[in-house]
């Protein structure tokens, strides 16, 4: 129950994020400071599908874990992604590392959560990990 909701939870804020980074890229990207709107744009439409994909996973009568296991992965890869760009981008702005560093936390508790859920399923929460 826990990774079905996990999984649901995630793939809402996922779509929702995506969805106000298409449609509001070129103003985040001016309140960050960091790279141009496009870019914002296009990691907004990743992330609509794979928010998508973890709604289709979570609403599955049995999900598909494999799928679980790399949105748990590709999460931990966006916490370090985020924490990589809060110390390492130069100028980007106060309210950009609070944005970046918020969704990462966010995003890290989604990982925690979806581990757990697989965890009580007796499976590893990364590809290869046994």
């Amino acid at each position: 129950m826990l990774l079905r909701y996990a999984l649901k939870a995630n793939g809402l804020f996922s779509t929702a994020s995506g969805v106000a980074l298409v449609l509001g890229g070129g103003w985040l990207a001016a309140v960050v400071a960091v790279g141009p709107g496009w870019l914002y744009r296009a990691i907004g439409v990743g992330l609509v599908l794979f928010g998508l994909g973890l709604l289709r996973n979570s609403s599955r009568a049995e999900m598909n874990l494999a799928e679980v296991q790399l949105a748990v992965a590709m999460d931990w890869l966006w916490v370090v992604g985020s924490t990589v760009l809060v110390l390492l981008a130069p100028g980007m702005s106060t309210t950009g590392v609070w944005i970046v560093a918020f969704v990462g936390l966010v995003v890290a508790d989604f990982a925690v959560l979806q581990g757990l859920g697989l965890r009580r399923l007796g499976k590893p929460a990364r590809p290869g990990v046994a």
